[in-house]
């Protein structure tokens, strides 16, 4: 999927459900991944594959995520962006991830992002750690849309729930609206990208990282400027202190 920005006058960004018939009245969270799981396997066995095959060829790789997360079905435009989304097993996202064609309804799953900016006025940014997409740049906090009960009806819950874990700390925010919604290169779905200016400068930020719960995520922090945001729009990279990101 080639990235692709959805300019639009918004303020705001709302879910709406839409329920799969496998999952409708599935209330626990291990039924309705076990449930996903068995369809998926299903469909890929009439594909002429199978849940094992693609585990075993490092295609799905995420076994540890504990819940379920957003497949984006629909974007409509109005006063604010309204975004019709299905829950799915992280399973279907590492297809997407990896641009797996198997399937013929490939997923769009639902991330959100923060550009964090801190009390000097500049942005904060990422190295990733772990094990995918490791050393390059990232925009932190972010992660999946996780699939909740009771339902979330707004990006901004998991945001802020990012904070607590990457970043560890609650946001403590002068302001947070959302800048842009677009096609991720690096998902296969749909992100949605907020604003965030904090009462923190980066020195206490990168104190309280050195704490998160999600540390590991990211190998480490740094300071960027406008420009910098600039030229890794347009060309997918950065220097800063004369290194290459």
């Amino acid at each position: 999927m080639s990235p692709q920005m959805y300019l639009h006058d918004f303020s705001e960004v709302v879910l709406t459900y839409e329920i799969p018939e496998h999952l409708q009245g599935v209330k626990d969270v291990e039924e309705q991944r076990k449930s996903d799981l068995e369809l998926l396997d299903k469909e890929l066995r009439r594909h002429g594959s199978s849940l094992e095959e693609k585990i075993l060829e490092g295609i799905i790789w995420r076994m540890k995520f504990p819940g379920m997360i957003f497949d984006v079905r629909e974007i409509d435009f109005g006063k604010y962006i309204d975004l019709k989304v299905s829950p799915i097993h992280p399973y279907r996202a590492d297809l997407a991830y990896r641009g797996d064609r198997t399937l013929s309804k490939i997923a769009s799953p639902l991330t959100v992002n923060a550009l964090l900016e801190s009390s000097e006025g500049e942005f904060v940014l990422g190295i990733r750690g772990g094990t995918v997409e490791t050393g390059k740049i990232a925009i932190i906090p972010g992660g999946h849309v996780e699939y909740q009960q009771p339902k979330i009806t707004n990006p901004l819950a998991t945001l802020f729930q990012e904070f607590q874990e990457e970043l560890g700390y609650d946001f403590d925010g002068k302001a947070v609206h959302p800048i842009s919604v677009f096609t991720s290169g690096d998902t296969g779905g749909i992100n949605v990208l907020y604003l965030a200016r904090t009462n923190l400068n980066f020195q206490e930020i990168l104190g309280k990282w050195k704490k998160a719960k999600d540390q590991d995520e990211h190998n480490s922090l740094f300071p960027a400027t406008y420009e910098n945001i600039r030229q890794l729009a347009e060309k997918g990279q950065v220097y800063v202190s004369g290194k290459e990101y």
